[in-house]
C-alpha cells in the first residue's frame, strides 16, 4: 500500500476502547491496544496516501452481554436520568 500510495485499513476495536468497561479489563485492554496501533498507524501511513479506521461498534445483544450485564448493579437508582 506504501509503495502504491493508496489503500485502506479497517481494525476491528470496540466503544468499550473509548470509555472502558468495569469487569472487562481484558477486553477493553485489548481493544484500547486496537486503537491505538489503529491511531499510530494512521498517523505513519497518512503521508502515503494509506487511511487506517477503527471500527468501535457498541453493545451488541448475544448471551455474552446478557451474562455481563446481569451480574452488574442497577444503574437506575443512582443515574438521575432514569428518575
Amino acid at each position: 500500500m506504501r509503495a502504491a500510495r493508496q489503500g485502506s485499513i479497517a481494525n476491528m476495536a470496540s466503544i468499550t476502547s473509548l470509555s472502558g468497561l468495569a469487569g472487562a479489563v481484558a477486553s477493553t485492554a485489548s481493544k484500547a491496544g486496537i486503537t491505538g496501533v489503529t491511531r499510530a498507524l494512521a498517523a505513519e501511513f497518512a503521508p502515503y496516501n494509506v487511511r487506517v479506521n477503527a471500527l468501535c461498534p457498541g453493545v451488541i445483544d448475544t448471551p455474552m452481554t446478557h451474562a455481563h450485564a446481569d451480574t452488574q448493579p442497577d444503574p437506575a437508582p443512582h443515574d438521575p436520568m432514569f428518575l
